[in-house]
C-alpha cells in the first residue's frame, strides 16, 4: 500500500514540474516574440528654427524608429500644439513615408505665451507608457520691444584719512583717500586742494582702486577743501577734516625690510611731550 502511495506521490510530482516548466517555457517564448515583433516607436522632431515668433510657420520632420531601425508599422503621424496655458492650438496628421513625415503648424498672430508645447506619436506609441511620447517646448518670442531699464546715476564720493588720525597745524600731514560710488565700488578721482582763501596748496590723483595719498602742511587757522573730478568728468568739492591747532603728527615708512615711525610736534606742544617715555627720542619741530 505504501508503495502505490509513494509511486502516485512522485507521478503527480513530476507532472505538476512538467507542467510548469512548459509555462515558464511558454512564457519565455511570449515575452521574447512579443520584444522582438512589438517593439515600442520613438518618435523625434526636426524644426526649421528654434524659436520663433507669433504669426510664423513651424516647419518640421518626423522620424519613427523601431528599436534601432526604421519603423515600418505606422503610416499616420499625429502632433499636438498645445499652448503654455494647456489649450490645444492644432492636431496635425501627417502620413509616414519611409519612417518620416513633415508638416507645419502656423502660430496664431495675436498668441502671447512664452512657448508652445509639441506632443507627437504614432496611435501604436499610444499603447504603452506616455513617457515614451515624443514631448517638446518650442520657444515663442515676443514682438514687443523690451524698455531695458533705466541704470541709476552713479553717486561717487571721496574719504580723507590723516595718517595717525587728525592733521595737525604747523607739520607735514600724510593724508590718504579712497573714493568710490554708492556701491562701493572704486572710483578714479583727480583733483586739488585749495584753502580758504581759494589759494591750490596740492593735488592728488588716485594711484590703485581709488586711492592715494598727499602730503599737506597745515597752517593754523585755515580750513581745506578738495575740488575734484570722477572718470566721467563730473566736478565734486569735499571738505577735508577739521585742521587740529596742537599735537602729534605720526608717519610710517618703509625702508628696505625696516618700519620707521616718525613723530612731529607742532610748534606749540608743550615742552614736558618733547621726548618719548624712554627719554631717548625727541619729536621733531614743526615744520
Amino acid at each position: 500500500m505504501k508503495k502505490k502511495v509513494l509511486s502516485f506521490l512522485f507521478c503527480f510530482s513530476t507532472a505538476i514540474f512538467y507542467s510548469f516548466a512548459a509555462s515558464a517555457q511558454f512564457a519565455d517564448t511570449t515575452v521574447a516574440r512579443y520584444a522582438k515583433d512589438f517593439q515600442p516607436e520613438k518618435a523625434y522632431l526636426h524644426y526649421d528654427k528654434a524659436s520663433y515668433y507669433p504669426g510664423e510657420t513651424i516647419w518640421f520632420k518626423g522620424y519613427l524608429m523601431e528599436g534601432i531601425l526604421p519603423s515600418d508599422g505606422s503610416k499616420t503621424f499625429y502632433v499636438d500644439w498645445v499652448g503654455d496655458n494647456g489649450e490645444v492650438l492644432s492636431h496635425t496628421v501627417s502620413p509616414v513615408v519611409e519612417a518620416a513625415c513633415s508638416g507645419q503648424f502656423d502660430i496664431p498672430a495675436n498668441y502671447t505665451g512664452n512657448f508652445i508645447h509639441v506632443r507627437a506619436y504614432s496611435k501604436w506609441m499610444l499603447n504603452f507608457d506616455t513617457a515614451f511620447l515624443y514631448s517638446k517646448d518650442i520657444r515663442v518670442l515676443s514682438k514687443t520691444p523690451v524698455t531695458a531699464k533705466a541704470r541709476p546715476a552713479i553717486v561717487p564720493s571721496i574719504q580723507f584719512f590723516p595718517e595717525g588720525g587728525d592733521a595737525v597745524a604747523g607739520v607735514a600731514n600724510r593724508i590718504a583717500f579712497e573714493a568710490a560710488d554708492q556701491w562701493g565700488r572704486p572710483v578714479r578721482v583727480r583733483g586739488v586742494v585749495i584753502n580758504n582763501k581759494g589759494a591750490v596748496v596740492d593735488s592728488f590723483h588716485a594711484v590703485h582702486d581709488g586711492m592715494g595719498l598727499f602730503t599737506l602742511v597745515a597752517k593754523e587757522g585755515e580750513n581745506y577743501t578738495a575740488k575734484w573730478k570722477d572718470e566721467k568728468g563730473g566736478e565734486h568739492t569735499t571738505a577735508l577734516p577739521q585742521i587740529k591747532s596742537s599735537g602729534f603728527s605720526m608717519q610710517l615708512g618703509i625702508s628696505g625690510t625696516k618700519r620707521i615711525l616718525s613723530l612731529n610736534a607742532a610748534a606749540n606742544v608743550p615742552d614736558n611731550l618733547h621726548h618719548s617715555p624712554g627719554g631717548n627720542h625727541e619729536p621733531k619741530r614743526g615744520v
